[in-house]
C-alpha cells in the first residue's frame, strides 16, 4: 500500500496517485468520495442512483477519478488538476 515506484524510492507522481486515486486507502480522495456517496444512499435511501443533484454531482466527481491517469494528471499539472476538481 506504500507509494514506492519500481525502482524502490519514492516518487511524486505514485505518491499523488495513492494519495488521489487508491480505492483502498481510506483517506485517498477517490475513497473519500466514494463513502460519500455510500453516505448519501443511506441518507436518500437509494440503493443506486443519481436522482438528486446532490447524487448527481458526488457521481460526476467520483466517475471523474475513476477514469483518470495519473499520467494524464501530471501531464496537464497537477496543481490544475486539483484546483479544477475542488472547484467542480
Amino acid at each position: 500500500m506504500i507509494c514506492i515506484g519500481k525502482n524502490g524510492k519514492l516518487n511524486s507522481s505514485d505518491i499523488a496517485e495513492f494519495l488521489i486515486l487508491d480505492k483502498a486507502f481510506p483517506r485517498s480522495i477517490l475513497s473519500c468520495l466514494t463513502s460519500a456517496e455510500q453516505s448519501l444512499y443511506s441518507i436518500t435511501g437509494r440503493v443506486n442512483g443519481s436522482s438528486s443533484n446532490a447524487e448527481r454531482q458526488l457521481g460526476m466527481l467520483k466517475s471523474q477519478l475513476e477514469y483518470a491517469d495519473i499520467n494524464d494528471i501530471f501531464t496537464n499539472g497537477l496543481h490544475e488538476y486539483l484546483d479544477n476538481f475542488r472547484k467542480n
